[in-house]
């Protein structure tokens, strides 16, 4: 027989915890390991909306995870504590002093560094002022009937350093391991030994077409600012040609070529000099001759 119940009290039913989501997926419904409860029954436990939430959150996180491992092979993006550990990599490698000499990881010299940094043949990467008048000075050998060709104008200022170093080891002996190091150029003269190093600065010097100056190349020079250009000039028979103040001359005298002295004159007169040393310098023009 039922029991009876006071009047005006309520029968109080234990409301029973529903377990979580992580839970329901980790230990199913009957709280025992392991998915041995189909989808249905899971559904009727713990209702639809809430076993979908928990499976998209399990979803979530697995598909971040493989995403965070092929990002990090492909080495595009890497989680933080990866890029923490590069950063203190790369200060590490910053704090350390860079010699000349010290086996690093420098790019041994050799031909090819001949093809870095490469000078200009272009006028206008020439300063503006002196630009002008060597154009001036170019119109009037060409109308003069002289054939014309611009060898380098703009060099940058890692050419002339590889150039002069380069012939300094291969021509005077000079000690690879005491080359001072120039900012932001990551190269080294040492291979280890001598000959070798002798070996690879000779390569230098013939593939930048010094191999025959007896004197080095100049370590600065007007070419790093714009300010000078090197020209092969020549013709044939007397050269008729106008100079910078409108007055025609007419040159007889050999040799018919960029060193010919009333040539440089004419030049003056346009404000571009000759190099002051013919002999070193035989192509070589700027605002002063040096």
């Amino acid at each position: 027989m039922a029991p009876e119940y006071l009047p005006g009290r309520r029968r109080v039913r234990r409301k029973r915890r529903r377990p979580n989501d992580e839970e329901t997926l980790r230990r199913g419904p009957s709280g025992l390991s392991g998915p041995r409860h189909g989808l249905s029954e899971l559904q009727r436990s713990v209702g639809n909306r809430t076993l979908q939430r928990a499976l998209a959150r399990r979803r979530g996180e697995v598909l971040r995870q493989a995403d965070y491992r092929l990002i990090g092979r492909r080495g595009r993006n890497v989680s933080d504590s990866d890029k923490d550990k590069q950063g203190e990599e790369a200060e590490t490698r910053a704090g350390q002093p860079k010699e000349a000499g010290r086996d690093t990881m420098n790019s041994l010299t050799g031909r090819e560094w001949a093809e870095t940094y490469p000078t200009s043949k272009e006028l206008s990467d020439l300063d503006a002022s002196f630009a002008l008048r060597v154009r001036k000075y170019l119109d009037a050998l060409r109308k003069a009937g002289a054939t014309v060709e611009i060898l380098a104008t703009k060099r940058p200022k890692e050419r002339t350093y590889l150039m002069y170093w380069a012939w300094r080891i291969a021509k005077q002996a000079f000690d690879p391991r005491r080359v001072p190091i120039m900012p932001r150029l990551d190269i080294n003269w040492w291979h280890g030994e001598a000959s070798r190093s002798v070996t690879a600065a000779q390569e230098m010097v013939e593939a930048f077409g010094i191999n025959g100056l007896r004197e080095p190349p100049a370590l600065t020079s007007h070419h790093n600012e714009g300010k000078a250009i090197d020209l092969r000039i020549s013709w044939a028979g007397d050269l008729k040609i106008r100079d910078g103040r409108g007055l025609e001359r007419i040159i007889t005298s050999v040799p018919r070529d960029e060193t010919n002295a009333e040539l440089m004159a004419v030049g003056r007169s346009y404000g571009v000099f000759h190099a002051i040393d013919v002999d070193k310098e035989k192509v070589h023009w700027s605002v002063d001759g040096r």
